[in-house]
């Protein structure tokens, strides 16, 4: 639900301080880190409570209770002068002081001024805040572009906001005017075009001209999903329900599928999965039955195969119905980049497409859940027991699962691990080719971005920058 950016929402800016790293001293060579773990170490002389990620080539730091921001190179280009300060996102970071928020660009000017009692920054050009309790937003420029008239706000999404007003919702462009009438309960984002809108109780869908494309019939519940067949319309169609069965209408409004299934799933590829009866199969968008709906389990079509279960087992078809991988595993999930993560016997290991086995089933856990891709930037998580590592896309272990912790953000092609638990476990970093970078030493480490990261060492900080895939003491 569009039910957010109220003054609640000052709690959730406070969630974006979550990323906090590290700083350094030069004491030799840049580090080229393969041998001995103590050989190594270096001495860290930024005197900072907290170094936030790089972002725009600037990071947030705190000392003594206030903020500003330094440059890659360590030096201070924006004072320390606030009480609150986040990364900076589409050339503009949100700072507080005096219990007032506003942007400020990279120069420190106020791109906004500091008069506002929220500031949330979402980036895709616009910033939403609020004042005496009235929601509004700005451009990446500061210019205003809705008014601070509305009780609850939302993000832009396909050229529109929704907004609240008296209980209200609707949606207005991005010159402020009213698209869609606030006369709504509830409403999402929109998709394809179209948006999901309730009242009393009962929820259709709306074009960005505020017409009712498909009629306030339904009364199943907002999940606000985007893989939920009936939040949002995709592949030009959505589902609905009447009467305890589901169909699909088309973006016309007609039902293009009759409501005669017991639950249905979005379209994907041109095919939707569908259940009658307590048995599953594939629908293409004229409702034809081109799978029979004889599987107890079925998922997406993804890079031209399915996933079915049988008799408590999981395999793959493609979309003529034909098996491609027999019904062997106990999990599988949905391929992606030519590879599926699957699990039999208790373990966890990789299929191909022609369900070969890519990467060997021996491990407790493979990629992290909740992202679509196994790999992120060429590394994929692998757990054994409850220790972390790293495969790289051909499957080689390059990072051996040895370590309490990992982190699934590869970012720049840099992996880090850490020894030991959360509260005092020293961090570490390798490369994508399997070389120790970095000795796990370190207090803290922040995932690196545009090329650099700050390092925490005995309650000093340090900068590293990556040259040539290994790391280079800045400052």
């Amino acid at each position: 639900m569009q039910k957010f950016l109220k003054k609640s929402a000052v709690v959730a800016l406070a969630l974006l301080l979550a990323f906090q790293l590290a700083g350094c001293k030069k004491t030799g060579d840049p580090l080229h880190y393969l041998g001995d773990p103590a050989s190594t170490v270096w001495e860290m002389t930024l005197n900072y409570d907290e170094i936030n990620v790089f972002s725009h080539g600037l990071a947030a730091v705190k000392k003594d209770g206030k903020w500003g921001f330094i440059n890659t190179g360590g030096k201070v280009v924006i004072p320390l002068i606030y009480d609150a300060a986040w990364n900076f996102t589409d050339g503009l970071a949100t700072v507080q002081k005096d219990g007032k928020m506003g942007l400020i660009n990279n120069k420190g000017k106020a791109v906004l001024p500091l008069q506002y009692d929220s500031v949330i920054n979402f980036g895709g050009g616009y910033a939403y805040m609020m004042k005496d309790g009235k929601w509004g937003a700005v451009n990446n420029k500061g210019k205003l572009v809705v008014p601070l008239l509305y009780d609850g706000i939302s993000y832009f999404n396909e050229g529109l906001v929704a907004v609240q007003k008296n209980g209200k919702w609707g949606f207005v462009n991005a010159k402020g005017k009213v698209a869609v009438p606030l006369v709504y309960d509830e409403v999402l984002g929109f998709s394809e075009g179209m948006a999901r809108v309730q009242k009393d109780g009962k929820s259709g869908f709306v074009n960005k001209y505020g017409k009712v494309v498909v009629p306030l019939e339904c009364e199943y519940p907002f999940h606000d999903r985007a893989d939920h067949a009936s939040d949002y319309f995709k592949e030009g169609f959505v589902a609905v329900q009447k009467n305890g069965k589901w169909g699909f209408v088309n973006n016309k409004g007609k039902v293009a599928v009759p409501l005669e299934y017991d639950w249905v799933f979005a379209f994907n590829e041109g095919l939707a999965a569908v259940e009658k009866d307590g048995k599953r199969g594939f629908i293409d968008k004229s409702g034809k039955v081109v799978i029979p709906l004889q599987y107890d389990g079925a998922g997406p079509f993804n890079e031209g195969l399915a996933a079915v279960a049988k008799d408590g087992k999981w395999g793959f078809i493609d979309k003529s119905g034909e098996v491609i991988i027999p019904f062997e595993y106990d999990e599988v999930r949905e391929f992606n980049e030519g590879l599926a993560v699957v699990r039999k016997d208790g373990k966890f290991g990789l299929l191909d497409k022609e369900g070969e086995v890519f990467m060997p089933f021996e491990y407790d856990g493979i990629g992290y859940y909740g992202f679509t891709s196994v790999f992120y930037n060429g590394l994929a998580l692998i757990r054994e027991g409850y220790m972390w590592g790293f495969a790289d896309t051909s499957g080689k272990v390059v990072v051996p699962p040895i370590y309490d912790a990992a982190e699934y953000i590869v970012a720049d092609g840099i992996a880090l691990v850490r020894e030991g638990g959360s509260q005092y476990g020293k961090w570490g970093a390798y490369n994508k080719s399997g070389d120790l970078i970095l000795p796990p030493q370190y207090d803290k480490l922040n995932y690196f971005n545009e090329g650099f990261a700050a390092v925490k060492k005995d309650g000093k900080w340090g900068i590293l920058k990556i040259v040539d895939d290994r790391l280079q003491i800045v400052v």
